[in-house]
């Protein structure tokens, strides 16, 4: 068979392949440590306690799990591995073990994404792990402020990642910024423009709202009412970033900076599920077995696709 003509089979086979596939948004998988470096007052882990688990049982059936997913036809749009805490504080080998695994199955999702506090910038090792694991990768950290000592001390962390080498090398960084109080509009636009202009790896700016615990009456869940955002104060922040790189809409200023800016609702995403203790499974921890997978992936997801006009109804 002639080069040309087998490439091109191998196009249509591809092409057939990716169509008949269900595909989900993320498939998270827990790391069921609650430690981690930050003390961050919003943190909904540490109020909800979800997916608990003593140790890592659940990665002897990962790869089970996996060859399920391929054998009916479902893939991600991500891997993300996260945690109840900080995924690059567990132990080296155990972190090898998960990530022969997502390696192993890398044609079921597009993108890897790690959660993280910043202090895998901190573990080399543990970072060129997953640096090199996968084309696709990124690193996602949650941040209250881009000026780093408010940032540092409102989230109790002592050391800046941004200044360390391994950020500056990794394929892709990720930024969510909570929509809080602690967000300067008069000061905002010029922090981030220079953190970026530092920095050509970060490839997304997610705005998002905190999530209330289910414990309405923890201090977590009383902080993030206290200090969150209000509307005039939201439609000042957006009106000042638009007025500072001199754009009319955010899709402007993504094509201009070149760097993707989105809104986002936390949670409620139809899409997404949860590996934990073996199993996948709803935000409510409820089990769900391959046909409710494949009736999910059918369903529209509209919860990803906000503008700033709706964002804050």
């Amino acid at each position: 068979m002639k080069k040309g003509v087998y490439d091109l089979f191998k196009l249509i086979n591809k092409l057939y392949y990716t169509l008949k596939m269900f595909e989900l948004g993320n498939l998270t998988i827990i790391l069921p440590n609650y430690s981690c470096d930050r003390n961050c007052p919003f943190c909904i882990a540490k109020n909800n306690k979800k997916f608990n688990d003593d140790k890592l049982v659940g990665f002897d059936k990962l790869s089970d799990i996996f060859k399920q997913l391929r054998k009916n036809d479902i893939k991600f749009e991500r891997i993300v591995l996260s945690g109840n805490g900080e995924p690059s504080l567990y132990n080296l080998e155990d972190l090898r073990k998960v990530a022969k695994i997502i390696r192993d199955n890398n044609d079921l999702f597009d993108i890897l994404r790690i959660h993280t506090s910043g202090n895998i910038f901190w573990e080399k090792e543990k970072f060129d792990l997953f640096n090199t694991l996968v084309s696709n990768v990124e690193f996602d950290v949650l941040r209250i402020a881009i000026n780093p000592e408010k940032d540092m001390h409102i989230l109790e962390y002592k050391r800046n990642y941004i200044q360390t080498e391994t950020f500056k090398e990794a394929k892709k960084i990720k930024f969510d910024i909570a929509l809080t109080k602690e967000l300067e509009s008069n000061t905002f636009s010029e922090e981030l423009s220079k953190l970026l202009h530092n920095n050509s790896n970060i490839g997304i700016i997610r705005f998002k709202d905190l999530m209330i615990g289910e414990n309405e009456e923890s201090q977590q869940s009383q902080w993030v009412k206290d200090n969150k955002m209000s509307k005039i104060q939201f439609s000042e922040l957006v009106s000042s970033l638009l007025s500072y790189y001199n754009c009319k809409s955010i899709n402007e200023l993504s094509l201009k900076s070149g760097i993707k800016i989105v809104f986002e609702n936390t949670g409620n995403y139809p899409k997404d599920v949860v590996y934990s203790r073996g199993i996948i499974m709803d935000y409510a921890e409820k089990p769900l077995d391959i046909s409710k997978l494949q009736e999910m992936a059918l369903k529209v997801d509209n919860t990803k696709t906000l503008s700033y006009y709706d964002f804050y109804k």
